[in-house]
């Protein structure tokens, strides 16, 4: 067995950060962007800012886990004992 809790498994990650991605910027990205065009105001700006950084953050997180290697998180180093 594997001493690496299930959220640290690296099909758990791409699963997580695909599905994550999809979801923010099929669904609330576009809805930000629009109520930000059609009514704009300090919140709707905030709201779509903070869309589009989380929609960066997924991205970044999708291309670690696909094609790195899983993040920085699942890469444990044990002290050597000399």
């Amino acid at each position: 067995m594997t001493d690496r809790p299930w959220f640290e498994r690296p099909a758990v990650e791409k699963a997580g950060t695909t599905f994550f991605l999809v979801f923010f910027a099929a669904l609330v990205l576009p809805d930000a962007v629009s109520e930000l065009v059609s009514a704009p105001s300090w919140w709707h700006v905030a709201k779509a800012a903070a869309c589009v950084v989380l929609v960066a953050n997924a991205g970044t997180a999708l291309v670690r886990a696909w094609f790195l290697g899983g993040s920085a998180r699942s890469t444990r180093r044990t002290p050597a004992l000399d």
